[in-house]
């Protein structure tokens, strides 16, 4: 019971903080929502901020479960072509958590960044992709902040536009995906154009 209605805070909150940013979210507000007292909230919570933690925290760890839901191929182009598309699906089922998780400005400018498991896993891909000679060799952190960004940027424009004509969503995510991956390739890589071709068609099967 306590645990089913502090989910139901924190999804509520979700909606809160994304419409109204940190300062103009209301536990006052939140409490009427909910129907019950500002007190019952501070039971769950000590303050606004942690409730906006609590908010963050959810939306990795639903990005985390939609990228591990994605089907391994075992080739590390395919597979990361897969987390460019989990990651925009998150971003689209889950908008509210997700403007709280990456548009909202951080709470915390004195704790030390701690990186999620879902930066991790496209570390991961990138260290497996330039061990195997898929891709070159470059800076691992600043290349999956490059891949982040670029698939962030999409996923806000999306979010934030959702009137603008654009062409398919998926086969806009799979043409970004394709340019920004492929730019990492070693000049003489294991993944060839052919392999790279039956990996675009698995990918579009998945869909």
């Amino acid at each position: 019971m306590r645990e089913a209605f502090e989910q139901e805070i924190v999804a509520a909150a979700g909606e809160a903080f994304a419409a109204h940013g940190l300062e103009g979210f209301s536990l006052r507000k939140l409490a009427l929502r909910l129907r019950c007292s500002p007190g019952t909230l501070y039971l769950y919570f000590k303050n606004k901020e942690d409730l906006l933690h609590a908010v963050v925290e959810r939306a990795f760890e639903k990005l985390l479960e939609a990228i591990r839901s994605q089907p391994k191929t075992g080739n590390v182009f395919a597979d990361l072509r897969q987390w460019f598309l989990a990651y925009v699906r998150f971003g689209l089922r889950f908008p509210n958590e997700y403007r709280c998780a990456f548009v909202l400005p951080s709470i915390s400018r004195t704790k030390p960044y701690r990186p999620h498991a879902a930066f991790e896993v496209l570390r991961s891909y990138l260290q497996v992709g330039m061990a195997n000679g898929t891709f070159r060799k470059s800076d691992v952190d600043r290349t999956a902040q490059v891949l982040w960004a670029g698939v962030h940027g999409l996923t806000s424009l999306f979010i934030a536009r959702p009137g603008f004509p654009w062409v398919k969503r998926e086969s806009l995510v799979d043409a970004l995906a394709q340019s920004l991956i492929e730019g990492l390739l070693a000049p003489n890589g294991k993944t060839s154009a052919k392999s790279r071709r039956s990996t675009s068609r698995s990918t579009r099967a998945s869909k």
